[in-house]
């Protein structure tokens, strides 16, 4: 019984650890526009969302900042 406390104990902090950098990773990207076929495309900088905005044939508008 204590092995497998000890087993479920491991898992449960290996997968919560998995979703901590999932999220760190979105988060990281602060400068976002509209696309037509994705809700949107972000970058970590707004110099760089401004150019791939300019670059994307289907963007819609312009770069905002992403609220997380």
């Amino acid at each position: 019984m204590k092995v497998l406390s000890i087993i479920l104990l491991t898992l449960s902090v290996i997968f919560a650890s998995m979703l901590t950098a999932t999220v760190s990773a979105s988060l990281s990207d602060d400068y976002c526009y509209g696309h037509e076929l994705e809700d949107s495309i972000c970058y970590e900088t707004q110099k760089a969302c401004e150019i791939e905005r300019k670059n994307d044939l289907m963007a819609i508008g312009k770069c905002f900042k992403a609220i997380m």
